[in-house]
């Protein structure tokens, strides 16, 4: 799932001309208490990969159009992958269909969404990558005080995420949804920052971490990422995963 492998922490994280502030600081050492109670190994001089300073969370509103892209994507990737049904594109089209007049995804869908959703057979290989990152959506669910995040080795339950996709649209999304504190995102952004960097870390060295899933982390990572702006990159194809 990731396309690049690290020793230690990237120097644009170790060497940042934003200054670290008391609250960064000690955002690091909640993360870091949290990893030792839990036994994940941690790097003491990993700096936080986004500072209060810099960060922006996204309104409310954007955060729920590019939830419902990601979710109508992992759909169709669903219904490709779980050898249920006989005809995949008919099945799609009509999910595809009640998301567009639910969420009026066509404005917002990403190059490549929008290339997987017309023509989910040009390359295979895509329909895991969607299916992953319902991870992504238990994310932003998640930002927006809807559902809990589980532990990092348990997959998240697709049929709890799309209780609230399939029985909401936009407008009583918009309403129901409380998005979280930007403290409250930051914090789990630096703690997943810090399961990710364990998790490359790991698998470099040929180790194993039994309280974290590698595929589950990087699908958190990046959206966190992305609710938070790292390396101020606001595109959501754009996202980088630096640890």
């Amino acid at each position: 799932m990731k396309s690049f492998i690290r020793t230690q922490a990237s120097t644009t994280i170790l060497d940042r001309e934003v200054n670290e502030e008391e609250a960064d600081r000690e955002r690091k050492m909640r993360s870091i208490a949290i990893l030792k109670e839990k036994g994940i190994p941690f790097l003491e001089h990993l700096k936080a990969s986004v500072f209060e300073s810099e960060c922006k969370i996204p309104d409310k509103e954007v955060i729920i159009h590019r939830l419902a892209c990601i979710f109508t994507a992992c759909v169709q990737s669903e219904i490709y992958t779980s050898g249920q049904f006989e005809n995949c594109r008919e099945m799609a089209a009509e999910e595809i269909a009640q998301m567009e007049e639910s969420y009026q995804i066509s404005d917002w869908l990403s190059p490549e969404e929008r290339g997987y959703l017309e023509n989910p057979d040009k390359d295979p290989a895509l329909h895991n990558r969607f299916g992953w990152r319902y991870e992504c959506c238990s994310v932003l669910l998640w930002a927006l005080s809807m559902m809990e995040l589980k532990e990092p080795t348990e997959i998240c339950d697709a049929s709890e995420l799309g209780a609230v996709m399939w029985n909401h649209t936009f407008d009583s999304l918009m309403e129901a949804a409380v998005l979280r504190s930007r403290d409250e995102i930051l914090d789990m952004q630096d703690l997943v920052l810090r399961y990710d960097w364990a998790c490359v870390d790991a698998r470099v060295h040929h180790k194993e971490v039994p309280m974290l899933s590698s595929d589950i982390v990087f699908e958190w990572h990046y959206a966190l990422n992305w609710l938070v702006q790292a390396d101020g990159i606001a595109d959501w194809n754009r996202v980088t995963t630096t640890t």
